[in-house]
C-alpha cells in the first residue's frame, strides 16, 4: 500500500531529546468528483514549530497556537465540512463538524483554535473507536499503551473534496539515544 508522506521535512526537532514524525497516510479523495482545491490550511505554534499539540486543543489551551482567533474557512463553505483521519493501518475515519457561526445576522468561520479543538474530538474519538484493532505493526497503533492523543500534532488540514478536509498529522516519538 502506497502512503501519503506529506513534501515537508519527514522528521523535525521538537527539542534535544523528540521528534515529529508524519503519519504515514493515503489522501482521501471522491472518484469524478472536481473542485476548486484550496490550499493546505498549516498550524504553526507562536514560536514557529510545525505543527500544534493536539493536547492542547482538546484542553482548549491555545496559548502557544499561533493566530488563534484568525477564521479558517470561508462563509461560504456551508455550515459543516468533514473532518477525515487516514491513519497507516487503519480504515479512514470521518466525522461532520460545524464550521460556521452565526451571531445575530452576522455569519462566520470558526477560528483556527476553534478548528484545532474540533479536529482534536475527530481524532480522540478515531482512536478511541481503534484502540482495541488489531495492527500488524505496533509502529503505528493507537490507544492506551501505543499512541494517544499527547503524542500527536496537528500539521495542516488538506482540501481533499468539495466540503471535506484530511487531517496531517504527526506523532511526538523520543530521539534515539547518540
Amino acid at each position: 500500500m502506497d502512503y501519503y508522506m506529506p513534501p515537508q521535512l519527514q522528521q523535525v526537532q521538537v527539542g534535544n531529546m523528540y521528534y515529529l514524525e508524519d503519519v504515514p497516510s493515503m489522501p482521501y479523495r471522491v472518484p469524478n468528483q472536481t473542485w476548486a482545491e484550496r490550499p493546505p490550511i498549516p498550524f504553526y505554534c507562536i514560536d514557529g514549530q510545525r505543527g500544534f499539540p493536539l493536547s492542547d486543543a482538546f484542553a482548549r489551551a491555545f496559548s502557544r497556537l499561533q493566530d488563534p482567533d484568525r477564521p479558517v474557512f470561508e462563509p461560504t463553505t456551508g455550515a459543516k465540512l468533514t473532518f477525515h483521519v487516514q491513519w497507516a493501518e487503519y480504515s479512514l475515519f470521518s466525522k461532520a463538524k460545524n464550521v460556521v457561526t452565526q451571531r445575530r445576522s452576522c455569519i462566520t468561520s470558526i477560528s483556527r483554535a476553534k478548528t484545532a479543538y474540533e479536529v482534536a474530538k475527530v481524532v480522540k474519538t478515531f482512536i478511541d473507536q481503534n484502540s482495541h484493532h488489531p495492527v500488524s505493526n505496533n509502529y503505528w497503533r493507537v490507544g492506551p499503551g501505543f499512541i494517544e492523543l499527547d503524542h500527536i500534532y496537528l500539521l495542516e488540514l488538506r482540501n481533499t473534496s468539495v466540503g471535506s478536509y484530511q487531517a496531517v498529522l504527526a506523532v511526538v516519538r523520543q530521539a534515539p539515544p547518540h
